[in-house]
């Protein structure tokens, strides 16, 4: 996890006179949310499927659907700004959008690979 925030340490240095870009930092911590999220979820209560239960996992495949929304969303946010980044002429790189980019790639398969390989006794 230390690689994602360097990441966001650069996206910050570079925009700090920039007011427009700030934003890329700002998804890279809803990807960590979600990346947090995500690992909050057990994978034994997805798995395990009875009609006569007390909605428990009901409640975590809901929970992990808004972790999928908030991550996806981030991504889907640091690649238009991006996007922005390479079209607009004022600004002087796109470094930051490709920070921004790999910042939320790098925090989210992270988080997906620490929740993949924990063990149910992990919990």
């Amino acid at each position: 996890m230390r690689c994602q925030f360097w990441v966001l340490g650069e996206i910050l240095f570079e925009t700090s006179g920039r007011t427009d870009l700030e934003s890329s930092g700002r998804l890279g911590i809803f990807a960590t949310i979600a990346a947090l999220m995500v690992n909050g979820v057990r994978r034994d209560e997805l798995t395990d499927y009875s009609p006569f239960d007390d909605n428990d996992g009901c409640r975590s495949r809901t929970w992990l659907f808004l972790a999928y929304v908030i991550a996806f969303t981030s991504l889907a946010g640091s690649v238009g700004m991006l996007v922005q980044d390479a079209l607009l002429p004022t600004t002087p790189s796109t470094w930051t959008g490709i920070a921004g980019v790999l910042q939320c790639f790098f925090v989210l398969s992270s988080g997906l690979m620490y929740w993949t390989s924990r063990a149910s006794s992990d919990y």
